[in-house]
């Protein structure tokens, strides 16, 4: 009986083992393949991540967005649809996988983006805007009123010590064209066939006052832009003698028509005439006097804001 029973327990064993290494690999295949289900749900996760954090809105609107290898951030600026054309204008940032300084940084510039709904065709040019972050930014068209045949554009912005900008883009056939660019621009208008005209603001030498009155002119053969002097210009700057000042009461500055004007009195730098190099000066609101630009420069209180 005993023999019986030892030999009933070895035949269970010898069953039961090959029962247990096939549990054991079941085990160890489904253990294999749940720890693959884990950490290719996660690379799933950690891509849609990625793609979140290339494009981002906040207050501009994410315009477009190239693959996670150039990992290119476009950011909308302006927009602007006319009934065959459609234009944007977008900063280019180029993002790194890891953030380490200030957006700023990492700024490759702004574009223009057109596109011609006609015939499906699209074009894009770097502006010459260099600021970061410029405030009301706008596109213009210019073509009527300075009568252009072709499609002329105004880029207009305002940049570092609220200095507008004007860049003029010209899209002639299929392409954009730079043409020029002014800054603190008043007004422009066509002169002639080969000439554009208008006025620019500017400081002048004597007060550092800001004036509206300054001329340009833009060819059109070159797009070259001049900017000059006006010879008489109107300043009417208020302003205080920061030590005595020799002027006279005739404008040929004349020995016996010598006026001085002591340290602290309020005068009024009220003309230049370049042409004669005189500044015509009133004192007491009635006297008139005048001097020469650099003397009275060195000597009265300019306009310092920015």
């Amino acid at each position: 009986m005993f023999l019986f029973l030892f030999w009933l327990n070895n035949l269970f064993k010898f069953i039961r083992s090959p029962i247990n290494k096939i549990a054991t690999g079941v085990k160890s295949t489904f253990l294999y393949f749940f720890i693959l289900l884990i950490f290719s749900c996660k690379e799933k996760r950690a891509k849609t991540i990625s793609r979140e954090l290339t494009v981002q809105s906040g207050d501009s609107t994410a315009a477009s967005a190239q693959s996670d290898q150039s990992k290119m951030l476009y950011i909308e600026r302006s927009h602007l649809d006319l009934e065959n054309f459609s234009m944007s204008i977008q900063s280019k940032f180029d993002i790194p996988d890891s953030l380490k300084y200030d957006s700023s940084f990492y700024f490759e510039g702004i574009f223009l983006f057109m596109h011609e709904k006609k015939n499906n065709h699209s074009d894009s040019l770097r502006l010459e805007i260099d600021d970061y972050d410029p405030s009301d930014l706008a596109i213009g068209n210019f073509s009527d009123s300075l009568h252009f045949k072709t499609l002329l554009l105004c880029i207009s912005w305002r940049g570092d010590s609220d200095q507008p900008g004007s860049e003029f883009v010209e899209y002639d056939g299929d392409t954009l064209k730079h043409l020029f660019t002014v800054n603190n621009l008043v007004s422009l208008q066509r002169k002639d066939k080969w000439t554009l005209s208008g006025f620019v603001a500017g400081r002048d030498e004597v007060v550092s006052s800001f004036e509206s009155d300054y001329p340009l002119t833009v060819s059109l053969k070159d797009y070259e832009t001049k900017i000059t002097d006006p010879d008489r210009q109107a300043i009417g700057y208020s302003t205080v003698a920061l030590a005595d000042i020799k002027a006279y009461r005739a404008p040929t500055l004349y020995g016996k028509s010598t006026y001085l004007i002591k340290k602290g009195t309020k005068l009024i730098v009220d003309s230049i005439y370049r042409s004669l190099k005189l500044v015509r000066l009133i004192v007491s609101d009635s006297i008139i006097l005048y001097g020469r630009p650099d003397k009275i420069s060195e000597n009265v209180q300019g306009n310092a804001a920015g």
